[in-house]
């Protein structure tokens, strides 16, 4: 039977934003809670992956999770997705970054049910044209493999991995039945990114 889970990609070296943006607040609740409890809603089991010697914030959510290490250092979030993919083993995960707090979980339900057919390796929102490979779904038997061969080979984008699956593209027109304003494609990989959402947050609760 196939495994459905969710990744949660952690353990970025947050260049741009400057600190590790898992504990980075966010209506004062840190951005990995955030993610985590959309995770929760989509399925029971959830995998982090960190990089090691990385330390997570403490959430209740987390004694639920599972936390893996990167394998490879430096190699950025196909390293996570490798680690990630290694620990479930087989079967189906949705996969979405900690800087993507406002994931809306009927959206990734929506994006996995995508991911049909025995070659398909891969069901990829495109948003202002471009493939979001951060907030997808992958069968994880098909695309480990490729994952791993790109890693030995020294390739860290993964939209070039992509292009070596059989992969399914969601229009912009069908992501919108499920999050109308696309938020769960909001990428705070900035601390100014980070401070417009949050006044966006504030605004809408008045």
């Amino acid at each position: 039977m196939a495994i459905d889970a969710v990744v949660i990609l952690a353990g970025g070296s947050s260049r741009r934003f400057r600190a590790d943006k898992s504990h980075a607040l966010l209506a004062g609740v840190p951005m990995l809670e955030w993610v985590a409890r959309a995770a929760f809603a989509i399925s029971e089991r959830v995998v982090i992956a960190a990089r090691p010697g990385q330390e997570l914030p403490l959430l209740a959510d987390l004694r639920r999770a599972e936390v893996v290490l990167d394998h490879r250092l430096d190699t950025g979030p196909m390293a996570g997705l490798e680690a990630a993919f290694t620990s479930l083993g087989g079967g189906r995960a949705f996969v979405i970054g900690v800087d993507a707090p406002l994931l809306v979980p009927g959206l990734a339900l929506a994006v996995l049910q995508n991911l049909d057919g025995p070659e398909v390796a891969v069901a990829v929102p495109v948003v202002g044209g471009r493939r979001q490979p951060l907030v997808a779904a992958y069968d994880v038997t098909i695309s480990l493999p490729a994952l791993s061969l790109a890693l030995d080979r020294d390739e860290r984008r993964i939209l070039t991995v992509l292009d070596q699956l059989t992969v399914i593209e969601i229009a912009e027109a069908d992501l919108r039945e499920y999050d109308p304003e696309l938020r769960s494609f909001d990428n705070l990989n900035t601390p100014e990114a980070l401070l417009a959402v949050e006044m966006r947050l504030r605004a809408a609760s008045r």
